[in-house]
């Protein structure tokens, strides 16, 4: 796939991640400072992330955030990523499991898979049809609901850094357009590991399956898997032949966070770090473009962008309604819903996915 310069330019300001220790070194930093009295000895805290090192646009984001930790630190701070780090099927909840045993310091995952270990607060975004523009996600994620959906992190055992954007999904198909209530009604869709997400493709007759690594490419060679909710980018590298443009379930977020035991053992310096390098991770998100380069890469790779008809849209709009049904039982995102429908009102409707 041929990187945009933005794209590249992106990978190079967030490179230079060294990796030494091993992750049983990690604990040389519990003790909040020398024997002296000064500040702590210099530590290496383990970041475990789901997907592979290629993954746009977090893949930037992360390596951003381990080089601010390095750098605001003068080097006494180190993030080694390891990236692929759990092999199960689920591997965003698997990963957060992880963090929560001790055996890595920090992960990354999306924001979607929290409702299946019991934090809801992340729901309204996945809310589907909600959030459906770029200038909006920066937004919600720019206000203080970004900080009260992290703090839902507090009771699950974890502390919450910070809460970045990804790209926006789509219905993909692989053999033939996924544009209708029709085209979706027993269709088996790749979901990644969500309540909220689930919820919405049942609602549209689809079947949501949890496929991972080997067993998802398997799986769409041998046709057993009908599409996936993929952005241009992921679809291109996915094997997706159809992306509807004029449909946006919701968009990819992302988590950063730690265990909150082992983020005590910190120093206070050391917490101050992590914070401020996880700030200043969201204003570097947000100022490069999630998809610079559209859907240029899935064009190339043989892809077909189809529109669906404003009928077709209503029609798919209605069905999904039970979901918000299901995602307002909750009151903080109830709430959340309301602000991010207010806030909706003071952007221009979004511009489709171009059609190829």
């Amino acid at each position: 796939m041929t990187m945009t310069m933005t794209w590249s330019r992106r990978v190079l300001l967030a490179s230079g991640i060294a990796a030494v220790i091993s992750c049983a070194a990690c604990s040389a930093g519990s003790s909040p400072a020398g024997s002296s009295g000064g500040p702590p000895p210099p530590v290496t805290l383990t970041l475990g992330v789901p997907d592979d090192a290629g993954t746009p646009a977090e893949s930037a984001d992360i390596t951003s955030f381990a080089r601010l930790v390095r750098q605001l630190s003068d080097g006494r701070m180190t993030i080694r990523i390891m990236w692929e780090v759990s092999p199960a099927t689920n591997a965003e909840p698997a990963t957060a499991a992880l963090v929560r045993a001790g055996t890595v310091d920090l992960g990354w995952i999306g924001a979607r898979a929290w409702d299946t270990l019991g934090v809801r607060s992340f729901q309204a975004l996945q809310a589907p049809f909600l959030i459906d523009s770029y200038p909006l996600l920066d937004a919600v994620l720019r206000s203080p609901m970004a900080s009260d959906m992290l703090a839902g992190l507090n009771r699950a055992g974890y502390t919450g850094l910070g809460l970045y954007p990804d790209q926006f999904r789509h219905p993909a198909g692989f053999r033939k357009p996924l544009a209708s209530l029709r085209e979706l009604r027993g269709a088996r869709i790749r979901v990644q590991a969500s309540r909220a997400s689930e919820a919405l493709f049942r609602a549209l007759g689809a079947v949501p399956v949890h496929l991972n690594g080997s067993a998802y490419s398997d799986a769409v060679s041998a046709g057993t898997v009908d599409g996936a909710d993929a952005s241009a980018v992921i679809a291109a590298t996915s094997g997706g032949k159809f992306l509807t443009g004029n449909i946006t379930f919701y968009p990819k977020t992302t988590t950063l966070f730690a265990g909150t035991r082992r983020f005590a053992r910190l120093s206070v310096s050391q917490q101050r770090v992590l914070r401020s390098a996880a700030r200043r991770t969201l204003a570097f998100a947000l100022a490069v473009p999630a998809e610079p380069g559209g859907t240029t890469p899935f064009c190339a790779a043989g892809g077909k962008v189809v529109t669906a008809s404003q009928p077709t849209v209503d029609a798919i709009e209605r069905a999904a309604q039970p979901v918000y049904a299901y995602l307002e039982q909750d009151p903080q995102t109830k709430a959340f819903i309301r602000q991010i429908q207010q806030m909706k009102q003071r952007f221009p409707a979004p511009v489709p996915v171009a059609a190829c």
